[in-house]
């Protein structure tokens, strides 16, 4: 079918003088190539350039774009970047059928010109992560881009690039989970469950990247800061800072109440045997790093931990957790590197510190802090603390 071409002008002459509709069509075929069913509109512009996070931009487009269509339509995923928005929709004529609709912004001449080009349908082969496409689908009257310009720029807040960066690109479509499973993110409201609408909101600068994501609202609940500065630079040991921000995501997802069985004190996470919080008698795994708190599988413990067991995040003082580790490679003559395991629990007779020096004084479940260092020739350490870091006891180097 040969594809269809409108062209509308806003102004034929002014700052180029004799510019002709001719060669603003041939900026616009230069630009945009002639695509299925495509409109543009040639504008002139004052030099600056559109965006579709800032302002009503992108609700604009969607609108055209939903006229365009003229039917209620089921979408698969929405794909936006600063001068594009693409919609993949479903047709009811061919329901097993994914159209691709576009609006795309481009300039030429300094930006002096600017053109609008609507295409559709055109046909688009989605990738399916179970396979199931009516799984996938939403309606798509049911999404708002209202908010998108304060979603955006709340995204680049949150990452805090060190120079600051922009929204690169913000996708968004069903929540499908792998047929294989997953690690689900916890937040103060539960998990992330599977059919949800979400935003996946692209942030870059030059030398760093994150991803921050939405619910269906554009309203951000977590982020993947694996690509920062401040990531690759991150140490839980040293920084009371990013160790406070860590355990303020931690105390979102358990409170303030005695959950936790047991925890490990990573260089950029920290692991956690707790109950979990949705389900009370059941005792899983958690991993939280700068990104938040990530469920993992059901915790292995010996026996049924009693409820004397449980301790909660404010039992500890974190603030004096670096100078406490100082602290601890001081005492055993051992450099900061050596420290290679940090714990916190109410260790019992068998816990494997007192099977190696058993001890009845200290089978009274009392919380300490457990750092064990061991060097590049292979001797071992152990230092305790109580959790106002306090020093309990030192095992020197053997």
């Amino acid at each position: 079918m040969p594809a269809i071409f409108r062209a509308s002008f806003g102004l034929t002459s002014g700052i180029l003088g004799k510019t002709t509709p001719v060669l603003l069509l041939a900026a616009a075929l230069l630009l945009y190539g002639c695509g299925e069913g495509m409109q543009v509109k040639v504008m002139f512009g004052d030099g600056t350039r559109a965006n579709m996070f800032k302002g009503n931009t992108a609700q604009k487009a969607m609108s055209d774009l939903c006229e365009k269509i003229r039917h209620p339509a089921k979408a698969l995923d929405v794909h936006i970047t600063p001068v594009s928005l693409s919609l993949h929709v479903q047709d009811p004529a061919k329901p097993s059928h994914i159209d691709e609709y576009k609006v795309a912004h481009g300039y030429a001449l300094r930006n002096r010109i600017h053109l609008i080009a609507i295409t559709g349908p055109a046909p688009y082969q989605p990738g399916l992560l179970n396979g199931n496409l009516d799984q996938n689908l939403f309606d798509l009257g049911n999404l708002n881009l209202a908010g998108i310009a304060e979603t955006a720029k709340s995204a680049v807040d949150l990452a805090g690039l060190e120079e600051g960066g922009a929204v690169a690109a913000i996708d968004i479509r069903r929540h499908v989970c792998s047929p294989l499973g997953g690690r689900p993110h916890v937040s103060a409201m539960g998990k992330t469950s599977c059919g949800e609408i979400r935003w996946d909101i692209q942030v870059k600068s030059d030398r760093e990247y994150a991803s921050a994501y939405a619910d269906a609202n554009g309203r951000i609940d977590y982020l993947n800061l694996d690509g920062t500065n401040r990531a690759q630079n991150l140490n839980l040991h040293a920084d009371v800072k990013e160790l406070q921000d860590v355990v303020g995501k931690m105390r979102e997802v358990f409170g303030n109440t005695p959950g936790i069985l047991k925890l490990t004190l990573g260089l950029k996470s920290i692991d956690i045997d707790a109950r979990d919080p949705l389900k009370p008698k059941r005792l899983m795994n958690y991993s939280a790093d700068l990104n938040g708190v990530w469920m993992g599988f059901e915790a292995s413990s010996i026996g049924r931990p009693s409820n004397e067991q449980f301790f909660a995040l404010d039992d500890v003082d974190w603030a004096l957790v670096p100078s406490m580790l100082n602290q601890a490679s001081a005492k055993v003559r051992m450099p900061k590197d050596a420290i290679w395991l940090v714990t916190l629990n109410k260790p019992d007779a068998m816990s494997p510190a007192f099977m190696r020096e058993p001890n009845p004084q200290y089978h009274t479940l009392e919380l300490r802090w457990t750092v064990d260092l061991r060097d590049k020739d292979g001797e071992r350490a152990q230092v305790q603390f109580d959790p106002g870091g306090a020093l309990i006891k030192v095992k020197l180097p053997e």
